[in-house]
């Protein structure tokens, strides 16, 4: 699980789910993956993932076992004014990094929705700002993943996006305030009690397509760099 704050919030020991999210994380996760691994530091960015990663933090063992990444990251570049085209260029350079580094099937989850105004600022009714960037960067995710597919036999086999904004809603498209902490960008333990099955099966079935890769030709053409 790389990521950000957004998982970052299940790490309570290094690299170790924290309690509020670990009854979930085993009743979704746990019958195939009982201790995954979180790789997520609050208030990350993508250029921060990227660093992380280039440098050493996922094991050698975990890059070539095939396990699957759940990828959730970005967040943070439009909270602090990256545009979406420079916020979806950070996340492409982390996939193709996992991509050419790992023998992994990653799943790539589209941006969450975040913000006290979403869908719309009240009273006036005029479309949050964050809301319209957020919007534009899970388009443009899209469209990238469209691409990648499109260029490399490994994207198409490996690589999933997971649409899972809609579970963090309500009936209106508001914001369900239960699920998210007061800052409206985190998520309570019912907000992962919503997100992580939605996950699961994404999991699932990017695991068995990436397996079926691996058991061909795919690992003779993944570089295994030694960071």
């Amino acid at each position: 699980l790389a990521s950000d704050a957004l998982r970052g919030t299940m790490g309570g020991a290094p690299h170790s789910p924290s309690l509020i999210c670990r009854e979930v994380m085993l009743r979704e996760f746990g019958s195939e993956w009982p201790q995954p691994l979180v790789l997520a530091i609050a208030g990350d960015r993508t250029q921060h993932m990227l660093w992380r990663l280039q440098n050493g933090e996922m094991p050698n063992n975990l890059r070539v076992s095939g396990a699957p990444i759940s990828l959730l990251i970005g967040t943070n570049n439009l909270l602090s004014g990256d545009s979406p085209l420079q916020t979806v260029k950070g996340i492409l350079a982390v996939v193709e990094w996992l991509l050419a580094n790992t023998l992994s099937p990653i799943v790539l989850s589209s941006i969450l929705p975040i913000g006290r105004c979403w869908p719309n600022c009240t009273p006036v009714g005029q479309p949050s700002p964050v809301r319209s960037v957020v919007l534009e960067c899970n388009d443009a995710l899209r469209r990238m993943v469209k691409r990648l597919r499109w260029r490399s036999p490994h994207a198409s086999a490996r690589l999933r996006l997971a649409w899972c904004d809609s579970v963090l809603l309500t009936r209106t498209g508001q914001i369900d305030k239960q699920l998210m902490m007061p800052d409206l960008v985190h998520l309570t333990a019912q907000g992962y009690n919503r997100l992580l099955p939605c996950l699961a099966p994404h999991l699932r079935a990017a695991t068995q397509k990436g397996s079926e890769a691996n058991s061909s030709d795919a690992s003779d053409d993944v570089t295994l760099s030694q960071q």
